[in-house]
């Protein structure tokens, strides 16, 4: 049975993720020349969660998917997941991934 404190939690946690990603989000390229690694894409998440004071959220696992880009989980505290980002290899943008999904 879940709590009600928990489901309170889980959803702030939610909201502060949507509106830390509905912003711009600064250009956080890795460097010229470098591939883009799974390690770099979390630090990349990592920073922006930082800047955007998200101190209840933080990057979880990361894959990459079939184009090069790499899909990271945002986790709360407790380690489940609340969101995905993806980071493109090209540019190293972060934009939310539910956004980017294709359609057809």
């Amino acid at each position: 049975m879940v709590r009600y404190p928990t489901l309170v939690a889980a959803g702030f946690a939610i909201f502060l993720t949507t509106a830390a990603y509905a912003a711009p989000a600064p250009q956080i390229a890795a460097e010229p020349g470098q591939a883009l690694t799974l390690t770099s894409a979390k630090q990349m998440v990592a920073d922006q969660l930082k800047a955007a004071h998200q101190s209840q959220v933080r990057p979880g696992a990361a894959e990459f998917d079939a184009d090069g880009n790499v899909r990271v989980d945002i986790v709360n505290i407790n380690g489940l997941t609340v969101s995905h980002v993806l980071v493109h290899a090209n540019d190293g943008q972060i934009t939310d991934a539910a956004a980017t999904k294709k359609r057809g």
